[in-house]
């Protein structure tokens, strides 16, 4: 193993270990195999990582990982479910096509805005801790 890789698994596995945060780790990204896009009607599950992230895992096996620009605090309430809508209706391939994620709590609804859309490689879905995989 080099020293590059030796240095960067060590920094993914502290990562692992530390548990602090669900974002992924940059020394396991990969590019993700599979299609890079998904529908709403291909999701089967979702988990809420922290206030602004959530994860999604779409009928052909894969998973999205949805960053928020700032906390969407509704998320974090278990009887709250994320409406995610396609800004145009179609498919969502990236932040463009999902502006907004909306969280209804107790008749208020609460508009996140969506940083990133990224299909997570099988590295960085066996990464995620217990709680943020769909």
């Amino acid at each position: 193993m080099s020293r590059l890789n030796a240095i960067a698994a060590t920094f993914a596995v502290a990562g692992l270990i530390g548990g602090a945060s669900a974002t992924v780790q940059p020394a396991l990204a990969q590019p993700a195999p599979g299609p890079q896009c998904f529908s709403t009607t291909q999701i089967q599950h979702w988990r809420v990582a922290n206030p602004r992230q959530i994860n999604v895992r779409v009928n052909a096996g894969g998973v999205f990982q949805i960053n928020l620009a700032d906390d969407c605090n509704g998320l974090m309430w278990s009887d709250n479910t994320p409406v995610i809508e396609p800004a145009a209706g179609g498919r969502i391939c990236s932040a463009t096509d999902l502006s907004t994620i909306k969280v209804l709590e107790h008749g208020v609804s609460e508009h996140c805005i969506v940083r990133s859309v990224t299909r997570l490689s099988p590295g960085e879905i066996a990464a995620l801790p217990r709680k943020a995989t769909p």
